[in-house]
Order: structure tokens, then sequence, then C-alpha cells
């Protein structure tokens, strides 16, 4: 009698072939003969792990690690699906698969981030298991590591080209312009405060009081500063230019410290006086 020996070991069926290896008193007239040993343990399943859901943006390590739930006398590949906002091989390497040795019950691979000098949200790295060779997919087969982004906030300057500007004739406008003191990754949006001696809407116009410096294309953007004429004769007047808010960026040197000043001079001419009287003679006692 043959007998399988029963274990616990997902693997391959097995044959046992058998054959006359020596007769006494007769001769051989059969072939070798095949038994198959049906395998019935089931697939291993395969969960996943991270060591650490966040790291460091700056070639920084988290490891990946593929468990079974039991050993298999098979080897396991396990299939990777890489996703979040994070971009593969940009911000980070990772491989695609890992396999599990027979007679091993994990294995792990490397998440590696890719250091870069842009100011950045954190990112993201979904890593999930698509597919199993030799295994079932378990629970969890989802993970997800966070690049934390490590560059500073880019400081804002803000400039004039020119400081004096006419009212009514010759060069009435001047350029406001706001500058990063690197490029971002992300849009950096500045709003501009006024004050001065002169009114708005009545002596100056902006074309915009908002300054956007778009991520990853510029570090400079620019609005224009325009006099609104009148005929009044009057003194020069000034306008102040600050900065009121920064998204995603900060105000160089300290708060309230970016100030422009642009006088707007006025050339209107001054007004005459004539002097009249009612009667040019008048009595000394009446």
């Amino acid at each position: 009698t043959l007998a399988a020996k029963q274990d616990a070991l997902f693997e391959i069926d097995e044959e046992v072939v058998m054959s006359i290896t020596d007769i006494v008193n007769g001769s051989n007239a059969s072939q070798p003969q095949t038994v198959k040993i049906i395998d019935d343990d089931p697939k291993p399943t395969v969960t996943l792990s991270v060591d650490s859901p966040s790291i460091s943006e700056t070639e920084a390590t988290a490891t990946v690690t593929a468990t079974l739930n039991t050993v298999s006398g098979l080897p396991t590949t396990v299939t990777l699906k890489k996703t979040g906002t994070a971009i593969d091989t940009v911000d980070y390497n990772l491989p695609g698969t890992i396999t599990i040795v027979t007679g091993e019950l994990s294995n792990s691979i490397s998440l590696t981030s890719v250091g870069d000098s842009i100011d950045e949200k954190d990112e993201t790295v979904d890593v999930e298991i698509i597919s199993v060779t030799n295994g079932i997919r378990g629970d969890p087969f989802m993970k997800t590591v966070t690049l934390v982004d490590d560059d500073p906030t880019p400081t804002v300057v803000l400039s004039v080209n020119r400081t004096q500007i006419d009212e009514n004739s010759g060069t009435t406008s001047a350029t406001v312009t706001a500058t990063t003191s690197a490029i971002s990754g992300l849009d950096v949006t500045v709003t501009l405060a006024t004050s001065g001696t002169a009114t708005s809407t009545l002596d100056y116009k902006f074309s915009s009081l908002t300054i956007l410096i778009p991520a990853l294309v510029a570090t400079v953007n620019s609005v224009t500063l325009t006099a609104v004429g009148d005929l009044l004769n009057e003194n020069n007047e000034t306008v102040v230019i600050g900065l009121q808010t920064i998204e995603n960026g900060e105000e160089a040197g300290g708060i309230d410290i970016q100030k422009q000043t642009v006088t707007i001079m006025d050339d209107d001419l001054a007004p005459t006086v004539a002097l009249s009287v009612g009667n040019a003679q008048i009595d000394e006692d009446t």
C-alpha cells in the first residue's frame, strides 16, 4: 500500500514513480507506474505593512514588508501598485515586487525618498498589493507613507520700478513687483495693502491688489499702479504699498518690513488771483 503523508505546505502536486528494480525467478513485463499526490493545502494569504507611516522627503527610508500567514512550499511573488500624490522615481524609489522565498514567512523592500529644494505640500505614496503568485491577497493590502516636506517657505520682497510718477502727463504709472527667494512648488499669492496721503480710485488705481506667482513657473510677478489725473492744484501725494497677506510665503525681513512709497507729482497750474473793488471812488464822510 502506498499512502500519502499529510503536511501543511501549499505546494505543487507531486508524483511517485514506481518501477521494478529486481525480480527473483521471473522477468519484468511492466512499465514504470506513476501515482500523483494532489496537494490539498490552501494558498497562503499575504498582508502588507510598513515600519513608518511618514518619513522626511530627503533620502529617508521606510521598510515595506509582505508577510504570509503560513510558510509555503512555493516562492510567493507579490506585485505592488504605487499611487498617491508623490511621483515614482521623482519623489521616491520603490521596487514593484516582493518575493518571499520557499520556507520563509516574509520579505521586505525599501521605499526611499528623493530630496528636492522646492517648498511644497507633504506628499503621499499609496502602496497596494494588486496580485499574488502562489498566494492570496489578504487584509491589510494597502499602506500609505507620507513624505514630509522639509524645505523652507520662500520669502517675498516688494519693489517698484520708480518712486515718482506724474499725475496727468508724462510717466503716469509704476510697476509693483513681488519676488520670491526661491521657486516654489505652491502658488504664492501676495495681497497688497495701501496707505498714504493719496486716495484710492480718486488719485490712483491698481491693475490688481493681488500678485500671483505660479508654482514651479516663476519667482516674480507684477501689477501696475496708475495715477488718476485731475485739474486741482494740490500737494504731491503719496501711495505707501505694503504686504497685507502672503499665501505660501513669508515677508522678507519680518512683518511690516516690505514697504514701498510712490509719490504722485502734481502737475496742475497754480490758480491766479485777481483783485477787484466794487467802487473806484468813495466819499470821505459818507
